[in-house]
């Protein structure tokens, strides 16, 4: 009988021991123990201490009794087993829900990290891109003024030579058509003076003068209407270069 109920002490004995693996959980799976962990309210346990002490004065009394009862308690402790078992699978697949969830936000975490530096680089870039932009259309800006600026200076130049050259044209072709105008006058004062002499030769060498002159006359006036139309065309040219940006 003695040796019954010590055997009956060691189950029950085993029985609380297994239930330490519920105190033995990772710390992230505190919540989901707490969720699936079975409450035992004082009334329950003082039915339990009640019911043991009954069958301990039973023990005493009924042999077959105390059989019965540590064979009740033999298969309640391998619902309770199983049970425990259960809630071991139930834990074991929150905690690897819980490490997948938290793989994934940190691989989340990590993504967005790398997004963000990304992010960084491109608006690096970007910034870099415009002051080189800014910087190239400051030189470019700087360019196209002293461009035109050259360009004025040579504009500026190239009509004070044709203004001189105009001038130049000008004077020698006015000398031109005085030295003209004076060998006419030496012609016709040679004609007066051989008019006198001889009449017929005289007539003759005055018509062929007077041709003479004529044609001479006739080239000064070309020479002269080419001339003004040089110098005319040379003043439009040089009033379209100034008005031309």
């Amino acid at each position: 009988m003695t040796h019954m109920k010590s055997q009956a002490l060691k189950v029950r004995g085993r029985a609380f021991k297994d239930h330490e693996p519920f105190r033995q959980c990772s710390p992230g799976s505190l919540l989901t123990d707490r969720a699936i962990k079975p409450r035992v309210t004082p009334g329950t346990v003082g039915a339990a201490t009640g019911n043991q002490e009954t069958r301990s004065r039973k023990v005493g009394s009924d042999p077959m009794a105390s059989l019965g009862e540590e064979n009740n308690s033999l298969e309640k402790f391998k619902a309770l087993q199983k049970k425990h078992l259960q809630l071991k699978g139930i834990l074991k697949e929150k905690e690897t829900s819980i490490s997948r969830l938290t793989k994934i936000i940190k691989d989340q975490a990590t993504e967005y990290r790398t997004a963000i530096e990304l992010e960084k680089e491109h608006q690096k870039e970007t910034e870099r891109r415009l002051e080189e932009s800014e910087h190239l259309v400051k030189e470019q800006s700087q360019l196209l003024d002293e461009t035109v600026a050259r360009y004025r200076k040579i504009i500026q130049e190239q009509e004070t030579q044709h203004a001189e050259l105009v001038l130049e044209m000008k004077k020698q072709s006015e000398a031109d058509i005085r030295r003209r105008e004076e060998n006419i006058l030496k012609i016709k004062q040679y004609i007066s003076g051989t008019f006198q002499e001889k009449s017929r030769e005289r007539q003759q060498q005055t018509d062929e003068l007077r041709r003479e002159i004529n044609k001479f006359m006739e080239k000064s006036h070309i020479l002269k209407t080419k001339l003004e139309k040089e110098l005319n065309a040379k003043k439009r040219d040089c009033k379209s270069k100034e008005i031309s940006p």
